[in-house]
């Protein structure tokens, strides 16, 4: 059995599990769409603490989930699918969409956990640890969800977490020439006023 086929016999078992449970399937197609709007939010909330330093690790954060998306995920993605013609979403139907994310002829990689694993790790290089753990939560729930569904194989998961990690190195290689960038913009660093 190739990977590839261990793959699809998995999520097919996953998905077969959570279809088999009606009341499910609303917590599921929950479960994988929602939180990834935690990244905005988060990142907003980030950006106007009082600290210059939290704005321009916000900023940072949004690059490399910005990188991860719509750099690394979509060339990945693209490069697969022409090459090889790579796999269709598993068992979601075409109709089943989101409200900004889905795009139902691409599952490799997940775009989901592109962003949020390299959002989590990104908070925990920058001493975010409280915030960190909630994104590990909501990258867990995200693929849980999204294979619960049938939006994705667990392969496409891995490959998202793949991207994130790819992400994170790249950010961390330019992270001090990236830094001192953006504390040269007075607006990131200029503390919030109170009230």
């Amino acid at each position: 059995m190739t990977l590839l086929e261990w793959d699809e016999r998995v999520s097919a078992a996953a998905h077969a599990y959570t279809s088999d449970l009606p009341s499910a399937q609303s917590f599921f197609l929950i479960a994988g769409a929602v939180p990834v709007y935690a990244v905005p939010v988060g990142l907003a909330w980030l950006f106007w603490r009082n600290q210059g330093t939290d704005r321009v690790v916000a900023v940072k954060i949004f690059v490399s989930a910005i990188v991860a998306w719509q750099v690394l995920s979509n060339a990945i993605g693209t490069f697969l699918y022409s090459t090889y013609g790579f796999r269709d979403r598993p068992f979601a139907p075409v109709s089943s969409g989101e409200f900004f994310f889905e795009r139902p002829e691409k599952a490799f990689p997940s775009d989901h956990a592109s962003v949020l694993g390299v959002v989590t790790m990104m908070l925990f290089a920058a001493g975010y640890r409280k915030l960190a753990w909630v994104f590990v939560v909501l990258t867990f729930v995200t693929m849980v969800g999204r294979v619960g569904v049938g939006y994705h194989y667990l392969g496409d998961m891995l490959g998202g977490l793949a991207v994130a990690a790819l992400t994170f190195a790249m950010m961390r290689l330019i992270d001090k020439p990236l830094d001192r960038a953006l504390k040269g913009i007075s607006f990131l660093n200029a503390r919030v006023k109170a009230g």
